[in-house]
């Protein structure tokens, strides 16, 4: 993936806008990803089975937002998420099409708040829409 931003040096607080779309970006779940998953919760991998489960697109999703906000301040802090997932899971090598967008803007107690919407589609299917909660540290 290539680095797409509109903003110089830095994304700074100041150049979010709400309804701001930061781009689409275009995934898929393939052998290496499972793998990597499947190393964070310790199992084995089973070539032979190659199903990505649901929690998958929480990665992709993750992925998508961080590479359409690039390059962030250091001291950014993760301050939550909200996940709705469909049902369907994604299926190998499937084109995952994700959006990411500002829906929320405000500073409360003297630090400023992001809300950002991801959405993942695939074949006209909406399998998740996520909200990622950030504190931008600039």
């Amino acid at each position: 993936m290539e680095l797409r931003s509109d903003v110089p040096k830095i994304w700074n607080y100041a150049a979010f806008e709400e309804g701001q779309d930061l781009g689409t970006s275009m995934l898929s779940i393939d052998d290496a990803k499972l793998r990597l998953w499947a190393a964070i919760f310790d199992r084995p991998y089973c070539a032979a089975k190659r199903q990505p489960s649901n929690s998958l697109l929480i990665s992709v999703m993750m992925e998508a937002y961080l590479f359409v906000a690039q390059p962030r301040p250091p001291g950014n802090i993760h301050a939550g998420q909200k996940l709705h997932l469909s049902g369907r899971a994604p299926r190998m090598d499937e084109a995952l099409i994700v959006t990411t967008r500002v829906t929320k803007k405000e500073e409360r107690k003297g630090r400023k708040w992001l809300t950002f919407e991801s959405r993942i589609v695939s074949g006209g299917d909406a399998l998740l829409t996520g909200e990622i909660l950030t504190i931008w540290a600039e």
